[in-house]
């Protein structure tokens, strides 16, 4: 049931895969897909208020103060459009080896199981908005 409730989606980006189909992706894979789409996202046409305010952020100075506002940026972008998750802790560092790398860490439960996740997202201070 859990699946059922987690569902399944285009793999991104979508590409064709070696048979020619669309490639889809599944359970927590499509859980971490989603979060990671919601989190380089800054808006879309019909929806500005959509993804996370990440990109704007990133351009702040590394300051704790500045890394906090990213973390609730997160949190609060997950809340808000990713109902199929409960946020259990995000947290925000700059890279110790490159200056213009912040790492984000989210830990988050399915609401579908008691299984507990784990993402580690990068964001770019040189080009913000895209995980490489």
């Amino acid at each position: 049931m859990g699946a059922d409730i987690i569902g399944r989606g285009w793999r991104f980006p979508i590409e064709p895969d070696a048979s020619g189909a669309l490639g889809y992706v599944g359970d927590v894979a499509n859980l971490d897909q989603s979060l990671r789409i919601l989190l380089q996202s800054d808006g879309r046409v019909m929806r500005p208020s959509f993804g996370c305010k990440a990109g704007r952020l990133v351009f702040a100075p590394g300051s704790p103060h500045f890394l906090g506002q990213l973390e609730v940026s997160v949190r609060e972008a997950i809340r808000d459009w990713e109902p199929r998750v409960e946020v259990e802790e995000v947290s925000a560092e700059l890279s110790p080896q490159d200056e213009t790398v912040v790492w984000v860490a989210v830990r988050y439960r399915p609401r579908a199981s008691n299984t507990r996740e784990n993402l580690v997202f990068p964001l770019y201070l040189e080009n913000p908005g895209v995980g490489r």
